[in-house]
């Protein structure tokens, strides 16, 4: 009982390096036995180039990784900054300002345009957003 906690204090958390997250990429990995003593990733901000303590949010993670040459994957959590949440949603949320953007100028257009009837109101831009969001 006592070596199944050991092995889920080193696997339930992990740490992320955030520093390419502009390109979409964030790299996660196990916490190290020093790390886990230390509590970075579950005290501290999970970013392994900050050390924040203070107002962390707790995000789950598809992880996928090699462990002696087999696949294997596990949901596991990271706890980040304010900062640091933003870089870790930072793909999400360039998704969600363009769909915004794109349903603003639909709108805009279609104010401009005279009304021909109230049935004909085409709503493509906000369904094509609703569906990049989701998938």
């Amino acid at each position: 009982m006592a070596k199944e906690y050991y092995d889920k204090l080193f696997k339930n958390f992990c740490l992320g390096d955030l520093s390419r997250y502009n390109e979409g990429m964030v790299g996660l990995m196990w916490r190290t036995k020093k790390q886990v003593i230390e509590g970075k990733g579950q005290f501290s901000c999970g970013n392994i180039h900050c050390d924040t303590r203070d107002s962390l949010s707790s995000y789950e993670l598809p992880f996928n990784y090699r462990e002696n040459n087999e696949r294997k994957r596990a949901l596991v959590k990271i706890r980040v900054c304010p900062p640091c949440s933003e870089k870790l949603n930072y793909k999400a949320n360039q998704k969600k300002r363009k769909c915004d953007d794109d349903e603003r100028e639909s709108n805009k257009r279609h104010k401009s345009e005279p009304e021909e009837s109230s049935s004909s109101h085409d709503t493509t831009s906000s369904d094509n957003c609703a569906q990049t969001m989701c998938s």
